[in-house]
């Protein structure tokens, strides 16, 4: 049976597993600001209910990863991803995923919306 990987910092700490595995470093250990990736992810939804129904429609079953640098100088993975909500032909679920290096991208931020084929938005009070 094999042992599980090990790797060290230059300050000693030792990562087994997974953490050595991913070459997991001190250059890879700064948590995202959770603040940032939220207003990354309500930038992007804003943008996103801007479209119609049928624009999201051509977007079904598409991910669209970008790499942006946020204000913090730092770099956020943003996800996009849109899929039929439960049927076919039905509501459309769009979901924003910001996250960064290092345990970050193990525990993304999370936003989303569902649009029904009228426009309307899923959930949300029109007032």
């Amino acid at each position: 049976m094999a042992m599980p990987a090990k790797t060290s910092t230059p300050d000693d700490r030792e990562f087994e597993g997974a953490a050595a595995d991913l070459g997991f470093m001190g250059k890879w250990t700064w948590h995202m600001s959770r603040e940032i990736a939220g207003a990354i992810i309500e930038d992007r939804l804003k943008e996103l209910r801007k479209s119609s129904y049928g624009e999201l429609v051509k977007l079904v079953g598409r991910v669209r990863c970008d790499r942006i640098n946020g204000p913090d100088g730092k770099e956020y993975q943003v996800e996009t991803e849109t899929r039929w909500d439960s049927e076919t032909g039905g509501n459309i679920r769009v979901i924003v995923a910001v996250d960064g290096p290092g345990t970050s991208a193990f525990r993304p931020l999370v936003g989303e919306f569902i649009m029904s084929a009228d426009g309307s938005f899923v959930g949300e009070n029109s007032n």
